[in-house]
């Protein structure tokens, strides 16, 4: 009957269940969260920020700006308009010479002196045709009144013969003066578009 109370600790092996119990709990995972966590990888973060930043792109726009390329496209376009001024005035004489001048004068100091001469040339070449032209006139109305005086008195037009030549070789001459300024402004119009000054045989300076 002694014996019977001793057998009673049986709960010796629920004894090593109950120490187990903490291996089971997470509690050797908390240490762990500080490796997990992205602690180390918040310093990376101004290393990487600077590089990622267009603050060095800003100084290249000063180098893309077309600073460099408005006085190029400037300086050509005041070559073709001074240089068209002498072809205007080759063709249209003193009037082409004169709507070049005004529209081209303003650009530049270039476009204003090579308007001038083109305009002055062609005030003195116009003068001359007009001037032959009047004679012209005046030559071929004396050979017309001629001729028909001789009809009249002679039945001939012999009288009227020489006057009509002359009349005839004026208006040769005037021609001859409209080509010679046609070739003098087509000249001078490629001298100008190369950047060279122009140049003509008589220099009259009537605008200064």
């Amino acid at each position: 009957m002694t014996y019977q109370p001793a057998e009673t600790p049986e709960p010796t092996p629920q004894d090593p269940a109950a120490p187990q119990q903490p291996f089971q709990q997470p509690g050797y995972q908390a240490p762990q969260q500080p490796y997990q966590q992205p602690g180390h990888q918040a310093p990376q973060q101004p290393y990487q920020q600077p590089y990622q930043q267009p603050g060095h792109q800003a100084p290249q726009q000063p180098y893309q700006q077309p600073g460099y390329g408005a006085p190029q496209a400037a300086g050509s376009a005041d070559l073709g308009q001074a240089a068209l001024t002498h072809l205007l005035g080759g063709i249209l004489l003193w009037l082409g010479a004169l709507i070049g001048w005004l529209i081209s004068k303003d650009k530049s100091e270039f476009n204003n002196e090579e308007g001038k001469k083109a305009l002055n040339f062609q005030i003195v070449v116009s003068a001359a045709i007009i001037v032959l032209s009047i004679v012209q006139g005046v030559v071929a109305g004396a050979a017309t009144t001629a001729t028909l005086n001789s009809i009249y008195a002679t039945g001939s037009a012999a009288s009227g013969g020489f006057l009509s030549l002359l009349s005839g070789l004026i208006g040769l001459v005037i021609l001859a003066t409209w080509v010679i300024s046609l070739i003098l402004g087509i000249k001078n119009y490629s001298a100008v578009k190369a950047g060279q000054p122009s140049s003509y045989p008589i220099k009259f300076a009537l605008i200064k």
